[in-house]
């Protein structure tokens, strides 16, 4: 979950340093700016960590419960 969050900060700080710069605001605007995009990044990317997780848990109950599904057809037809 850290590499989310830091994955998402640094692409936070990065995308809201760059287009304050680009709209022509002063430095200290721009990393008072990157500083609140690196907080939104950060939680951005910790939703979808929690999403990306979810979906991996409820795929992997879905798996064993196909093979759990097939392990008792296959024991009801040899006696």
């Amino acid at each position: 979950m850290k590499f989310f969050l830091l994955i998402g900060g640094l692409t936070g700080f990065v995308l809201s340093f760059a287009a304050s710069l680009h709209a022509g605001n002063a430095p200290a605007f721009a990393l008072r700016d990157a500083a609140i995009g690196c907080f939104g990044g950060a939680l951005i990317f910790r939703g979808l960590h929690f999403v990306v997780m979810t979906t991996i848990r409820s795929h992997l109950a879905a798996v064993a419960a196909t093979a759990e599904a097939q392990r008792e057809a296959s024991s009801k037809l040899t006696p």
